[in-house]
């Protein structure tokens, strides 16, 4: 994730230039969010299916979090790919 912190940056660098910039930074910031917003989606039910297979109540947020731990590392990979499509297909609105 550490790209896209540099991405965010050159965004936030961009929108300094008249117009254009704006226009660029902002589309880009966009992206990003709309890719991150994704995966944190993705995390999030797949943590909260897993808590109810194993009848974990989801009001325990140390569970919840032991969860999202367990999917980030062992998901790197399909993570990773989520966010490159996600960013790849996003279109912004005209």
């Amino acid at each position: 994730m550490g790209g896209y912190v540099v991405l965010l940056g050159a965004g936030e660098l961009l929108k300094f230039i008249p117009v254009f910039g704006s226009f660029v930074g902002a589309a880009i910031e966009s992206g990003i969010a709309y890719a991150i917003t994704i995966v944190l989606a993705y995390v999030y039910i797949k943590a909260i299916t897993l808590m109810a297979r194993k009848r974990i109540d989801f009001n325990n947020e140390e569970k919840l979090q032991h969860e999202v731990d367990e999917i980030l590392r062992n998901d790197k990979e399909e993570i990773k790919a989520m966010l490159k499509e996600a960013k790849n297909s996003y279109k912004p609105q005209k």
